[in-house]
């Protein structure tokens, strides 16, 4: 078998032009590549910002529903509307409030001795 050298060069051309074309496609499935991945990334920074701040947002509203009463200690419920009210009175531990509306005021309930000098008429008592 011979092949004519005007077939081989037409041969190469072809190869040639497919490869060209080939490096071609490449590039532009490259091009779009790299933006759907910077578009990509972009909305997945856009998600974790929005999920951040909802969750310092949750955080801040969870940690100031929550109070604690200490050993020794009692507290009473100040309501914005209400008043306060002599039902509510909260023993040692962690409590629930309402955020803004209601404010704990705790006291101290310890007992503590106290000496109290006197003068006696005898040295006994």
């Amino acid at each position: 078998m011979f092949v004519r050298l005007s077939d081989q060069n037409d041969q190469t051309t072809q190869v040639e032009n497919l490869s060209g074309k080939l490096q071609q496609e490449f590039k532009q499935i490259e091009r779009l590549t790299q933006t759907n991945m910077s578009q990509l990334s972009q909305k997945l920074l856009r998600f974790a910002s929005i999920g951040g701040f909802t969750l310092a947002g949750l955080g801040v509203v969870g940690v100031s529903t929550l109070f604690t009463v200490d050993g020794g200690e009692r507290a009473i419920i100040y309501d914005l509307f209400q008043g306060i009210r002599d039902d509510i009175v909260k023993e040692e531990g962690t409590h629930f409030k309402v955020p803004y509306f209601q404010q704990p005021i705790i006291f101290d309930v310890k007992i503590r001795a106290k000496s109290i000098p006197t003068q006696t008429g005898t040295k006994g008592l």
